[in-house]
């Protein structure tokens, strides 16, 4: 009886299993925000892939606002638009669109202090609100793909393409703007800077082409297409799964750009978008 509880006792313990993580420690980001910044535009799948290591939205969200701003500000001290004429241009065609009464001196007023000001500091609200929303779109069209990424990956590809882009569409503008005639500037309606920007169809269309039309030429633009693109490859990169190809992502980048594209030219249907 004591000899076979001895061999009872003397029974080896069972095997340990090695401890494993829940999640696996995440590795390090390899580049920098200048790195990222140039690497998006220049060699996207490196980057992407860094992103999908360490995804980062706070810094491309301040470029994108550093970029926004000084571009309004180059616009306000190079031509020093004549504000008021602006918005009485503006606000009496809406006028006349709607049926409306006709703007006041102090609507016009109101409407010269909210455009000159508002518009410098509206980069601090537009830009985030827009970056966050837009990477909520995705994030949607992802999950119904079945995508294994996180929101803040999404916003973080969002971010980084769309600031870089951005910086170098305002440097294009900035340049086209400077070497034009600034007194035929002074009046112009700067929600149509397409019509002065030679990136975009919308400079082969006579300047009493239809709104629609123009809406359309203006969207095929050299930098709108250069963004889908940076976004197909870049929700590929993130995606989590080999399901999820470029060819998938495609579909829903174009297919939401198609639908901007579609919404932008309802609005210069109706009177409302730029001429």
């Amino acid at each position: 009886m004591s000899q076979a509880g001895n061999e009872f006792n003397n029974t080896e313990p069972a095997p340990q299993i090695p401890f494993q993580q829940d999640q696996p420690i995440s590795e390090p980001a390899r580049m920098g925000p200048g790195g990222r910044l140039i690497g998006t535009l220049l060699s996207p799948g490196e980057t992407f892939q860094d992103i999908n290591r360490k995804p980062t939205f706070l810094v491309p969200m301040i470029i994108g606002i550093l970029s926004y701003t000084a571009f309004l500000t180059f616009v306000s001290v190079w031509v020093k638009p004549d504000w008021k004429e602006i918005v009485r241009v503006q606000a009496t065609r809406t006028s006349e669109r709607f049926g409306t009464p006709p703007p006041t001196d102090q609507d016009i007023q109101r409407g010269v202090a909210f455009t000159k000001y508002g518009s410098i500091g509206s980069g601090l609200i537009v830009i985030p609100i827009w970056y966050f929303l837009a990477a909520g779109v995705l994030a949607l069209g992802m999950l119904l793909m079945q995508a294994k990424t996180t929101y803040k990956k999404i916003l973080s590809v969002f971010g980084w393409v769309s600031c870089s882009v951005g910086l170098v569409y305002s440097l294009v503008a900035i340049a086209a703007i400077a070497v034009h005639d600034t007194e035929s500037l002074r009046t112009m309606d700067f929600s149509n800077l397409a019509s002065i920007i030679p990136t975009n169809l919308a400079q082969l269309l006579s300047s009493d082409a239809s709104p629609v039309l123009k809406a359309v030429a203006s969207s095929l633009d050299v930098f709108s297409i250069w963004q889908v693109a940076l976004l197909i490859i870049g929700l590929a990169a993130i995606a989590g799964t080999k399901r999820i190809t470029k060819s998938s992502t495609a579909a829903l980048v174009i297919g939401l750009w198609v639908l901007i594209i579609v919404i932008k030219v309802g609005f210069a249907a109706i009177g409302l978008g730029a001429r």
